[in-house]
């Protein structure tokens, strides 16, 4: 728990710290006066001051602040102020922080192209540490009861004293299904551990769900080329964008609907 805390505040920091650079490398870029360069929020733990902004490290770790002279409106006729500068630099400004957590989100994409990233993959497709993985769990199913867990990797079934070596989707729901009512152990792995349930399939499970109430997906570690890893970093920053931006869309007309 205290490592997930740990790394939650370390990525938020990241973004904060990219985001806000943004806006005061932009408003430096045009000559507008950045007061206060701030990372956490107050009381305030230390700081230091340099060509005019104050650098500040603060005590509660969960955001940061960029604070620009005359962003409030005033100071119009000062040539430093926010508020003097035409608006498509206060709006190249404004715009400036969300650009940058783009940029990082693609360097970041780009990064895990290249060291390899869990990918979905049809029946031939190749790639390294494949596995047949669980991505769905029926409520009250046989899985759900056994213990099975979203991300467990399926790697063995064993039946009636056979072992059966598991590498595709189909070879699960075929024994299964030709094995439905009997008792068989499924070994897993989950988080680096062997692990082995007990389970029974169903005789006739609801619609819509199989014998053991699971969903499966194959999955492996995809490489791009170095000199591809860029080109799939965009793509991945691209699609991630559109999908936050429809799950927003969704929640915003469902609280309408509401």
């Amino acid at each position: 728990m205290l490592l997930t805390v740990l790394i939650f505040i370390i990525l938020l920091g990241a973004l904060v710290l990219v985001h806000e650079w943004g806006h005061f490398i932009v408003a430096r870029k045009f000559g507008v006066r950045v007061e206060e360069f701030a990372f956490g929020f107050p009381p305030r733990l230390a700081s230091f001051t340099r060509r005019g902004t104050r650098y500040a490290l603060n005590l509660i770790p969960l955001g940061g602040y960029v604070k620009i002279f005359g962003e409030g409106g005033g100071a119009s006729n000062n040539p430093e102020s926010f508020a003097a500068r035409p608006v498509w630099q206060r709006l190249s400004i404004i715009a400036a922080g969300v650009v940058m957590n783009f940029v990082l989100a693609w360097v970041l994409f780009s990064i895990g192209h290249g060291l390899g990233l869990p990918t979905v993959l049809s029946d031939d497709a190749a790639a390294d540490g494949v596995r047949v993985a669980v991505v769905g769990i029926g409520p009250g199913s046989p899985a759900e009861i056994a213990g099975i867990q979203f991300g467990d990797a399926i790697t063995e079934l064993r039946i009636q004293n056979e072992k059966f070596k598991i590498q595709t989707i189909d070879e699960v729901q075929k024994l299964v299904s030709k094995h439905r009512g009997e008792e068989m152990s499924v070994a897993i792995t989950r988080g680096g551990h062997a692990l082995e349930v007990v389970v029974v399939p169903r005789l006739e499970p609801p619609e819509g769900e199989g014998a053991l109430g699971i969903a499966m997906a194959r999955v492996g570690v995809v490489r791009s080329p170095w000199w591809r890893a860029p080109v799939d970093g965009a793509k991945t920053t691209g699609n991630a964008t559109l999908a936050v931006a429809s799950a927003l869309g969704r929640s915003v007309r469902d609280f309408a609907i509401k």
